[in-house]
């Protein structure tokens, strides 16, 4: 079987993620019953836990070389010997156990670390290969992302350990590496009874295979192998002490109350101490930033507040700010510009937290989730552009970010229609029809129960109406609104900034066309796929499409397949832009628009008469 290096590189780069996922579900299936897995994340001591059990299973001291082949990673189970009694293997891998389904009885070793050892421990040993050179709290910042290694946060790590013991579909094992440091002997002695081995020595000599294996004799074995020479670039030990010495030294008290806030309910479920008790927090937090106007490109209609507080004020909420909409009016566009200002955090996929049914039903530490890639001196932001037409957005927001500010990128309402069209028929949310006959169904009011979202295709375009919610529940000093045109002139993204509170000199380095659609009726017939080979459709809650992972995880591998054809091959064949609407369809489309675009002006103190102009060639944001 194929390696992730060589998978890597036969794989295309949009299905690597997903391609992974997959080879490692193919690889627990090798797992048998008799055999045991020992997972941990990197950097929890599983290293030394393998001298010992691997000196004890084979009665031979175990050094860093000898030791990869007794008990190897996933990837070499043929290779692994049978230690186990019925012929069973000791395996080992970091691998979460999120996608791992396992098997009535199947024997798991979850070992478990205090959570900031881990991260010291890690930051040591990125330095010590030469793959990471910069500031602990940047290190700390990419270790709650899960931007260190492709095994994800530690937080999340740790929880699906967890979450397949409490699933009963495996036998897990919990081991604590600091119980594991205060009583060795016994907590081997429970680890080679669950693997189904009564040992074939005494306590004394356990005690041996401890005292060969001590720290002292670990080092001493690491300064033998020619490997850990080999790769080590600064000198630091690969063996280190087994103190947090250092986590306050390195990392700032804003930054470690962070950590908590993040990986808090897993440190505690595993019996860790808090620095600081989350009721003590309140003067201990992420800055945020006051002030702001509405108006489109650099318009403005009231002066900022004062932002010299700056992004490390107290008290701060789980969020700054919002990019509520529109739908195809270059919000991804503006997402990506945002994520490269060195001030800003911004998620980069949607979070549809804060629409119904989900507000009621997420936990808070979905929301934490999205955001926990921040680092302390960063604002934070999502985006989710049905949120600008959903009514139940604007008071959800309000409900837990009060003084968070909303941002809405608009384009014409006409143009957004058309891209917006041909988006929802290439998701199946409308029939395959070319765009004349379509449009024409739409205005005259035709509705389908097969397509319950048909009509907000000419909804979402009611920009003042909608955008009157948000003003009316955070006040306009707290909304900005930028229209697509303007997000080539530097000057609207200097405002966007200033309203932002964070620096103006930012120039953003993205071109247009992030998120551009599909218009030609052969690619959007091939797109469609999706809809019958990886998607499930929602009927009750959503009305939308859901990915099937859980039920067929082929599906995914097939979807983003589908799409890789699509813009590899077919958008090279059928070059063709966004269609002309037919002129008397476009005339109706603005009067039902007219209204409105009165109504925005208002509120935005511009003149949008281009908005009510005549038909022209319209092009996808």
């Amino acid at each position: 079987m194929l390696g992730p290096a060589a998978a890597g590189r036969l794989v295309p780069d949009p299905l690597r993620p997903i391609a992974r996922r997959q080879l490692v579900r193919l690889r627990h299936l090798r797992l048998r019953p008799a055999d045991a897995l020992l997972v941990s994340y990197p950097k929890s001591g599983s290293t030394w836990l393998r001298f010992l059990l691997a000196d004890a299973l084979t009665a031979r001291d175990a050094d860093f070389d000898s030791v990869r082949d007794t008990i190897p990673p996933l990837d070499r189970y043929r290779h692994a010997p049978p230690l186990l009694s019925g012929g069973g293997k000791l395996i080992r891998s970091h691998e979460p156990l999120a996608p791992y389904h396992g098997r009535p009885g199947q024997r798991v070793i979850s070992l478990v670390r205090d959570g900031r050892d881990v991260a010291l421990s890690y930051l040591a040993h990125e330095r010590r290969y030469g793959r990471f050179s910069g500031d602990p709290r940047e290190f700390v910042d990419r270790f709650l992302a899960g931007r260190v290694d492709p095994y994800g946060p530690w937080h999340e790590h740790v929880q699906a350990a967890t979450d397949l013991e409490a699933s009963g579909k495996a036998r897990v094992l919990r081991v604590r590496y600091e119980d594991l440091r205060a009583d060795t002997v016994a907590e081997l002695e429970r680890i080679l009874a669950f693997c189904g081995l009564e040992p074939a020595m005494s306590a004394a000599d356990l005690a041996t295979v401890v005292a060969r294996n001590s720290k002292d004799q670990m080092r001493a074995k690491e300064a033998s192998s020619e490997f850990l020479k080999s790769m080590n670039t600064d000198g630091t030990p690969f063996v280190r002490p087994d103190t947090r010495e250092g986590w306050a030294d390195l990392v700032p008290l804003v930054d470690r109350v962070h950590f908590e806030q993040v990986c808090g309910p897993v440190l505690l479920a595993g019996g860790y101490e808090l620095e600081v008790a989350p009721a003590d927090r309140g003067d201990i937090g992420r800055g945020g930033v006051d002030g702001g106007m509405i108006g489109g490109g650099g318009a403005t209609l009231s002066q900022p507040a004062d932002l010299s507080a700056g992004p490390a004020a107290v008290d701060r909420a789980p969020l700054d700010f919002v990019v509520v909409g529109a739908q195809r009016a270059a919000s991804t566009h503006l997402n990506a510009c945002l994520r490269g200002h060195p001030d800003i955090y911004m998620c980069p996929d949607e979070v549809p937290y804060f629409e119904d049914p989900f507000f009621a039903t997420t936990p808070p530490a979905e929301l934490d989730a999205a955001l926990a890639g921040a680092s302390p001196d960063q604002i934070r932001g999502i985006q989710r552009p049905d949120y600008l037409a959903r009514p139940e957005c604007p008071a959800n927001i309000r409900s837990v970010a009060p003084d968070a500010r909303i941002v809405a990128v608009l384009r014409d309402p006409v143009a957004r229609a058309v891209s917006a069209y041909h988006w929802y028929v290439q998701f199946g949310l409308l029939p395959l029809l070319p765009l004349d006959i379509g449009m024409a169904r739409l205005l005259d009011g035709w509705t389908d129960p097969a397509y319950p979202r048909a009509g907000e295709i000419i909804d979402l375009g009611l920009y003042g109406r909608h955008l009157s919610r948000y003003t009316d529940t955070f006040g306009a000093d707290r909304v900005r609104v930028v229209l697509g045109d303007d997000l080539h002139d530097p000057a609207t993204f200097r405002a966007l900034y200033r309203f932002l509170g964070v620096a103006e000199d930012h120039r953003p380095q993205v071109e247009m066309g992030t998120n551009a659609g599909a218009y030609d009726l052969r690619r959007l017939r091939f797109l469609r796929l999706r809809r019958r080979l990886a998607w499930s459709w929602d009927d009750v809650t959503t009305y939308d499409y859901t990915p099937r992972r859980l039920r067929r995880p082929v599906a995914s591998v097939i979807s983003a397949a589908v799409v890789t054809v699509d813009r590899v091959v077919l958008a090279r064949i059928f070059t063709g832009g966004s269609p002309v609407l037919r002129p008397d369809l476009e005339q109706r489309l603005r009067a039902r628009y007219a209204d409105d675009i009165t109504l925005l002006e208002t509120l935005l103190g511009r003149d949008l008469a281009a908005w009510r102009g005549h038909a022209e060639q319209i092009e996808s944001r």
